[in-house]
């Protein structure tokens, strides 16, 4: 019995060294799913979700998906997508449209910065289109946003203006003139600062969504990523 005692005990045991020499490596990981981890040399990558019953799960990164994103990684883009993705959150941060003539109370100045979000994750969607690319720089808004703002998504009102935001953007937007889109963004700007009823805030905030387009739409176009077959 004694022998059978200290047996398991250095089977424990070396169960233990293997484990600290050879620690259990993280499931592959698909950079199209929502869960975000981070690789060893700081790009953020999404990990999978868990297998079904049968197996493999339907979001499981393909092979394809997988040679794709090392692509990506050996070429630089994952390294110009997570700097593209800081810039962009910057920008939301230091949000100051003096320059253009607009001063903004507190209160008018955390809209924008919402407003600029949406702005901006709405430019992405439309100029990045593939999907490892676009969801580092998104997720690369949101790290630096929440740093430096760590209660910036969990605000209530500010999400609702988002939302507003959305859906303002979604309705008749089929055939819609630039002009059309920042006059209805205009409209939630100021209905938002509870001023729906004022033509100069109507004005304003499509002046601000025009500003805070061109500023996205001038980063985005000006970041060229290496083509990957």
């Amino acid at each position: 019995m004694t022998f059978l005692i200290a047996a398991f005990l250095m089977t424990l045991l070396l169960a233990e060294v293997l484990v600290k020499i050879h620690p259990p490596k993280p499931a592959a990981c698909s950079p199209l799913l929502s869960n975000i981890i981070q690789d060893e040399d700081g790009t953020r990558i999404a990990s999978p979700s868990p297998e079904t019953k049968g197996g493999r799960s339907d979001l499981e990164p393909s092979p394809e998906e997988i040679d794709l994103y090392f692509k990506h990684k050996q070429c630089g883009n994952l390294e110009k997508a997570r700097e593209l993705g800081i810039r962009l959150g910057e920008n939301i941060l230091t949000l100051d449209p003096s320059a253009e003539k607009i001063i903004l109370s507190p209160t008018e100045l955390s809209l924008a910065r919402m407003l600029y979000l949406f702005v901006t994750e709405d430019c992405i969607h439309k100029v990045i289109c593939d999907p490892i690319l676009l969801k580092l720089i998104l997720s690369q808004i949101n790290d630096t946003i929440t740093l430096r703002l760590p209660d910036f998504y969990s605000n209530f009102f500010q999400y609702r203006s988002y939302t507003i935001y959305k859906m303002c953007l979604t309705e008749r937007s089929n055939n819609s003139s630039l002009p059309q889109v920042a006059e209805r963004i205009g409209e939630c700007w100021a209905r938002m600062a509870g001023r729906q009823q004022d033509e100069q805030y109507c004005r304003l905030g499509a002046k601000l969504y025009m500003m805070m387009k061109g500023h996205c739409e001038h980063l985005l176009f000006s970041t060229s990523f290496a083509p990957v077959a």
